[in-house]
């Protein structure tokens, strides 16, 4: 869970532990689009809205509009292209989140072992931010996807 707006110039590891206060596993599993579809417009429900708005970070490459008052995706892309239905997505997240995947997402987990096991790909997600700050100099901050509210 990312807790700071920006980072640097200079990371120091006070920075990092702020940033990413709790050291959790990290999941990977497959959503099909429609599932995925499913979990953004649930993401963006208008109870969202209300007194405090959380959302998740999307990958690069990934472009979402969605109008609010239609409650209804107009696009749903990844590298330009549609995402479509059947189409299969790894997804990464942390162990909170992947627990509480249908508080979350309103997908339960089962639903989406339907499309394989989920698995830990790490136990410890602060030491991969640390390990790609430590090998990754000079950064800049356009590496997310986008998500434009209408």
């Amino acid at each position: 869970m990312i807790r700071s707006k920006s980072l640097g110039p200079t990371v120091t590891y006070g920075d990092l532990t702020d940033c990413f206060p709790f050291d959790d596993a990290i999941y990977q599993f497959t959503a099909t689009g429609a599932q995925l579809r499913k979990m953004m417009l649930y993401f963006l429900r208008d109870e969202q809205w209300v007194e405090h708005c959380e959302f998740y970070q999307v990958s690069k490459g990934v472009e979402i509009e969605y109008i609010k008052s239609e409650k209804r995706l107009t696009k749903f892309n990844f590298m330009g292209n549609p995402i479509t239905d059947d189409q299969i997505i790894t997804v990464g997240m942390e162990q909170y989140h992947f627990i509480n995947l249908e508080d979350f997402t309103s997908v339960s987990i089962e639903e989406i072992e339907k499309n394989g096991k989920a698995r830990i790909i790490s136990t410890s997600g602060n030491q991969i931010y640390e390990e790609y700050l430590s090998e990754h100099q000079l950064l800049d901050s356009d590496v997310e996807g986008r998500i434009k509210v209408l």
